[in-house]
């Protein structure tokens, strides 16, 4: 697989990686290759460092960054978070209690009451 990604690089075309496809490389790195947190921040570093690749650089470098500092929370709930920032929609409404307590993140009903 690796040779043909290669290939296709060298052709020079610009490959668009929907932010989805990165979460599942972060799952499938961590759940089935069982790489530590270290070293998947240190994939999709190189994932990011390459300028063929379309992709949330500054989103993604900030996810990794919490990623290895937060091993209690998933690559899926650290992106929603970012992510719901980056568009102006925070703090971001969740029941996971590690989320709340670490992210930043709130419960749907503090946020209602707020309003």
């Amino acid at each position: 697989m690796t040779a043909e990604v290669d290939a296709l690089i060298a052709v020079g075309l610009r490959l668009r990686v929907p932010d989805v496809a990165i979460i599942e490389l972060v799952y499938v790195l961590e759940g089935f290759y069982l790489l530590t947190r270290e070293e998947i921040a240190q994939a999709v570093d190189g994932l990011i460092g390459q300028s063929v690749f379309d992709l949330n650089r500054s989103l993604w470098t900030t996810v990794m960054r919490v990623f290895v500092e937060h091993p209690k929370l998933s690559c899926a709930d650290i992106y929603l978070t970012f992510d719901a920032r980056q568009y102006g929609a925070d703090p971001l409404a969740s029941f996971d209690k590690k989320l709340v307590s670490q992210l930043g993140a709130v419960r749907p009903a503090e946020l209602s009451a707020s309003r």
